[in-house]
């Protein structure tokens, strides 16, 4: 464990190159490894996208999740003090100025007092946020912090928006980390990936590979998020899950596709019997019924005896799918297997004695 530093940090704000790139993870995952190694760590969102009402109070659904694993005693308020509500995003395009950046800074100031380091999460790339007067440069730019990448694996834009970034940040970039590396990757990323950014004098702290478990979520969250009813396996709705596949082909077809993917959900129509038995037949832990249609009491009985879930949704299929894809997108964690997960992706993976003596440079 480090000694603890009499001079603190620059703060480190946390942006990505994509959504859903894995930065709130990351943004929690630093707080935890820099803990352990004995730092005074502080948490900070400028500008949250994902409101919640707590106790009467608009607060950011991030900042709330990071208090809670990190056990922190700021108030939510200070923790992201400007939350973008659909109110306030008609005000600004309306016209109505908004005092955005006190806030900020003032809120920042308490939440800075007496920590080592902040980790300041942004709200993704570097340019959401600018018709609020308050982009991700901006925010790099008035906390004093160096920024910090998180690029998910994908198409070279990625490399586009990091070499952008590396420009418009004007020195300010402290590099990046590959987030989401598939297993037959990670030595292309972690070589040629690694040498082509050198030359463009952008460091890489860490590549790390795709780890489903992270993203997982329960079959209770599942059904909390499309207001679903369970009309089977009840006491099942715990179970982890880790993939979204959809039913949406024959029975044969259907059954060869369930069966290569476990610890899955399954959308599909609750009319379509069919593609329900041959998903109970196959590793799957829910299956979400669209469009509001009960499924024939032989079925009902079936997934009974599977003990698998049934979740009756009122949506269609793709709206059910859309929303899915959003649940699974991002983090939330509850679990302490997730916790630690997290803090062991950053420990093994990322460079982070590297990154602190880089932060600590003017």
């Amino acid at each position: 464990m480090s000694a603890r530093r009499r001079r603190p940090l620059r703060p480190i704000y946390v942006a990505a190159t994509a959504e859903h790139a894995g930065k709130s993870a990351i943004s929690l995952g630093l707080c935890l490894a820099l803990r352990d190694r004995g730092y005074e760590v502080g948490y900070f969102k400028p500008v949250g996208v994902l409101a919640r009402h707590i106790d009467h109070k608009i607060a950011d659904a991030d900042a709330l999740q990071a208090r809670e694993v990190l056990e922190l005693p700021d108030e939510l308020s200070d923790l992201c003090p400007v939350v973008l509500t659909a109110q306030m995003t008609g005000d600004v395009i309306g016209g109505k100025k908004i005092d955005t950046l006190g806030p900020i800074r003032r809120s920042f100031k308490r939440v800075s007092e007496g920590r080592d380091i902040v980790i300041v999460e942004g709200l993704g790339q570097l340019l959401r946020g600018s018709f609020l007067g308050a982009s991700g440069y901006k925010m790099a730019s008035m906390l004093d912090a160096g920024t910090l990448l998180v690029a998910k694996y994908g198409e070279t834009v990625m490399l586009d928006r990091i070499l952008a970034g590396e420009k418009w940040l004007e020195g300010g970039l402290l590099g990046v980390i590959f987030n989401f590396v598939p297993r037959g990757r990670m030595n292309e990323v972690e070589t040629l990936y690694r040498a082509f950014l050198k030359k463009h004098h952008v460091q890489v702290y860490g590549v790390i590979k795709k780890n489903p478990k992270l993203s997982a979520v329960t079959v209770g969250a599942i059904r909390r998020h499309l207001q679903a009813e369970v009309l089977s396996a009840e006491e099942r709705t715990g179970q982890l899950v880790e993939n979204l596949l959809v039913g949406a082909m024959n029975q044969e077809h259907a059954l060869r596709y369930f069966q290569r993917v476990s610890d899955k959900v399954v959308v599909t129509g609750g009319d379509r019997s069919d593609i329900i038995l041959a998903a109970l037949e196959t590793p799957t832990a829910a299956v979400v019924l669209t469009g509001n249609f009960r499924p024939a009491p032989s079925v009902l009985a079936r997934a009974e005896e599977k003990e698998i879930p049934l979740l009756l949704s009122g949506v269609d299929t793709l709206t059910a799918v859309n929303e899915l894809q959003e649940l699974f997108g991002r983090l939330r964690v509850k679990e302490k297997s997730k916790i630690n997960l997290i803090t062991r992706l950053i420990e093994e993976h990322v460079e982070l004695d590297r990154l602190v003596r880089n932060v600590g440079k003017k």
